[in-house]
């Protein structure tokens, strides 16, 4: 996070702790609260040297931002102490159950992010009755 935005949290915090009215803030604030745009670094594969960076939502990425600036994405995955770890996974046939990547449990910031593509399938031969299949 950088300096500066950690700066108006603490503002923002102190603001809230000394209020002493019915509007007191009774959960941590987030950066909807203080109306502040949130990007990620997400690159189209790991080994990719561009990086993009693209907009949260309500402090969620929508899956239409994933797949309309890496056509073919799979997923959003980082890396940490080695280890590969998925924000989320889209299914083969986009049935998918919310329009978004929640926030990974270790939270958005200080990574970079990559999509994995889909293989691409192959094309099945149409089965003809009467006519061999090769």
């Amino acid at each position: 996070m950088d300096h500066q935005l950690q700066e108006e949290i603490q503002r923002a915090k102190q603001l809230a702790t000394t209020q002493h009215n019915s509007n007191v803030l009774k959960r941590p604030l987030t950066s909807s609260d203080l109306n502040i745009m949130i990007f990620i670094s997400v690159k189209e594969s790991e080994q990719s040297p561009e990086i993009v960076e693209l907009p949260l939502e309500q402090n969620r990425l929508t899956i239409i931002t994933l797949k309309e600036t890496f056509p073919g994405a799979s997923g959003l995955f980082y890396r940490t102490n080695d280890r590969l770890k998925a924000v989320g996974v889209i299914s083969r046939d986009h049935v998918v159950n919310e329009p978004f990547f929640k926030e990974p449990i270790d939270g958005w910031t200080g990574k970079i992010y990559f999509t994995l593509k889909q293989p691409k399938s192959r094309p099945t031969t149409p089965v003809i009755e009467g006519i061999p299949t090769i």
